[in-house]
Parts: structure tokens; C-alpha cells; sequence
């Protein structure tokens, strides 16, 4: 798939903003008010003020976005999550995958926290921050890690692996939109 998009001509760096300990400068939308970036980069700003989209849903799924670089197990998630009633979209990168959330605006995010390039806890912390609704589950092997690399103040629900496809859709579930009409 071809990218045009300026956005990921440059994206570990703009991404990684969302991490910065310079200071920030936060930019939001005249129309819907929400958060569209937060850094310390004006090029990140103008880049993610002309691609922020005001989208208003009106579907009646919850929208999940799957992200895992193993091919096999993001598979296997998104089919369970789209037989529980769930719309799914499954991603083995961050870059398409961010790509597609600033277009679509996820619900919620199910992402692993190992993954190359930028790992998951890096590319939630960016949702948090250009998704401010999307509700994260985090699933790592080593949560004692994630839990000790989280910026202060990401709110997210962490699944330590191996977990079982219960646990992962039972807490899906409990982080979904009470209402999204």
C-alpha cells in the first residue's frame, strides 16, 4: 500500500512527540473542540491540524482497532471480537494503523506492547493525545515494564500475556462506549 500522506513521511518523530519532556504546546479543533496534537514540534502541530478530520459516527458498532505485528494472533483476535458483535480493523503496524485511527476514530484500540519500531505504549500514548475518547487495552508479556515506561497520566487497560480470548473480550467489552449514537 502507497502512502501519500505527509504525516508518515515523517512518523517516528511525530509520533514520539507524544513522549517529549521539552515544552509542549497543545493544539485543539475550532469545530469539535477535541485535542488534535500535543508537542513541542510546530511541524507535528501544522501536520496534525491538517489532517484532523471532525467525524461524527453514526453507526452502531463499536469500532476496535487491532494492532499486533504478529500476523497470526491479530487474526485471531479481530475474529473473536467481530463474533461478539464488535467492527473490527486489524493492523500489523502502528504507521497504518494511526493512520487509519485519525481517520476513523476508534472506539477502542487493542494493541501489543512489543512491536517494532514504535512500540505500543508509545503509539497510546499518541492515541491519548489525537484519540482522546479511544478507550486502550495494552497486552504485554512484561507488564511490569509497561507499567513502569507509562507516561503519568495514560489511561489504559493492561492484559500481561498469555491471556486468554475471555479476558481479552471481557475487557474489550467493559471499555466499550456506554453510548455511541
Amino acid at each position: 500500500m502507497e502512502c501519500h500522506n505527509t504525516l508518515f513521511l515523517l512518523p517516528p518523530k511525530f509520533l514520539r512527540t507524544a513522549l517529549e519532556s521539552s515544552p509542549m504546546v497543545q493544539s485543539f479543533c475550532n469545530s469539535c473542540s477535541s485535542a488534535i496534537a500535543s508537542s513541542s514540534n510546530p511541524d507535528a502541530l501544522d501536520i496534525a491540524e491538517k489532517l484532523h478530520r471532525c467525524l461524527v459516527y453514526t453507526g452502531s458498532a463499536v469500532r476496535v482497532l487491532v494492532v499486533d505485528d504478529d500476523k497470526p494472533l491479530a487474526l485471531v483476535i479481530s475474529e473473536a471480537l467481530r463474533g461478539t458483535g464488535f467492527e473490527v480493523s486489524t493492523f500489523n503496524g502502528v504507521f497504518p494503523a494511526a493512520q487509519f485511527a485519525l481517520k476513523t476514530a476508534p472506539n477502542i484500540v487493542v494493541t501489543d506492547y512489543d512491536m517494532p519500531g514504535i512500540n505500543g505504549l508509545v503509539f497510546s500514548a499518541w492515541l491519548s493525545v489525537n484519540c482522546p475518547a479511544c478507550k486502550i487495552v495494552i497486552i504485554s508479556g512484561d507488564a511490569a515494564t509497561v507499567t513502569e515506561q507509562a507516561p503519568l497520566g495514560l489511561k489504559f487497560t493492561l492484559l500481561q500475556k498469555p491471556v486468554t480470548i475471555g479476558v481479552l473480550i471481557a475487557a474489550v467489552q467493559s471499555s466499550q462506549p456506554r453510548d455511541i449514537s
